[in-house]
């Protein structure tokens, strides 16, 4: 195709769109899930900061049923178990005031808040900032609560001793994976 025709067949399918105006369906799906109120969403960088820009539900943690989500984003801001690189407790918080590029993930083609019920539920409760053993047990005992509800757990820590607590709730009954991703 020459220049001019390929610059007229642009004219003719472009020419008169409007600037929310979407040619590609795949988009298009994804633009109807996440614009429910017109062409507007919250703005990246305003609001309450939470995991993944997911909404925020702190009371869910307080229900048995965790509000009935699918996926909880959960904090567990502890770092006990390090003798000499303290600091990872403030992972959680780091990562809920990053400022986000979106909620579509263009390399596997999905917008997972519009396929789950997902929401930031906080921190798990840690009963002393002092006592590694009793935070292992209020981690473990935490998730064995977001099992029993079905809520599938997506974590930010915390030192590499939190992943030994959330293991064993969640991989009680039966065999678990874990993507572990550290930074430094």
């Amino acid at each position: 195709m020459t220049d001019k025709l390929h610059l007229e067949a642009l004219r003719q399918k472009y020419g008169n769109a409007a600037g929310g105006d979407i040619f590609d369906p795949h988009f298009r799906d994804v633009a109807n899930a996440q614009f429910t109120d017109g062409d507007k969403r919250k703005w990246p960088f305003a609001g309450i900061p939470t995991l993944l820009d997911a909404p925020p539900m702190p009371d869910a943690a307080q229900s048995d049923d965790f509000g009935g989500l699918d996926i909880a984003l959960v904090g567990v801001p502890m770092d006990l178990g390090v003798t000499n690189r303290n600091g990872s407790r403030f992972g959680p918080r780091a990562l809920r005031s990053m400022e986000r590029i979106g909620p579509y993930d263009h390399v596997l083609r999905v917008s997972p808040m519009s396929q789950a019920k997902i929401a930031d539920i906080g921190d798990v409760p840690l009963q002393s900032r002092y006592d590694l053993a009793r935070c292992h047990a209020d981690i473990e005992a935490f998730y064995h609560r977001l099992v029993k509800a079905g809520v599938r757990p997506l974590s930010v820590g915390g030192d590499h001793s939190i992943t030994s607590s959330i293991l064993k709730a969640v991989g009680a009954k039966e065999p678990v994976g874990l993507i572990h991703i550290d930074a430094h």
